[in-house]
């Protein structure tokens, strides 16, 4: 991860770092699989009943895709919802073309300059 997109995850509400270890410690949330199995879905921080994830840029593609569809489930079967942060209108509009295609209904994406 370059540090520019280090310094701008470090920075979401509720992120927290380990001093000793001099990195950030991940919210995370458990979750079943599709297959039964179970997963943890990593975040960046963490705002009362909402998972906060910052991303510089947003790409579409499968893996986007499938991490929608995890974070998604995660949160659903949580009962929480999750909150990506970007830094500009232009990252923002194509998080929430994918939302869409992927039927994301419980994560939303809001604008956070660097």
């Amino acid at each position: 991860m370059s540090e520019r997109a280090f310094t701008y995850q470090s920075h979401a509400e509720g992120a927290r770092s380990s001093v000793e270890r001099g990195r950030s410690e991940a919210p995370a949330l458990e979750y079943t699989r599709e297959n039964g199995k179970a997963g943890r879905v990593r975040f960046d921080g963490v705002d009362e009943g909402t998972m906060i994830d910052r991303k510089l840029s947003i790409y579409s593609s499968k893996k986007t895709e499938n991490q929608i569809r995890r974070q998604s489930r995660a949160a659903e079967q949580n009962g929480m919802d999750v909150r990506w942060e970007v830094p500009t209108r232009k990252e923002a509009d194509r998080a929430t073309r994918l939302f869409a295609r992927v039927g994301a209904s419980n994560m939303t994406v809001i604008v956070v300059p660097e």
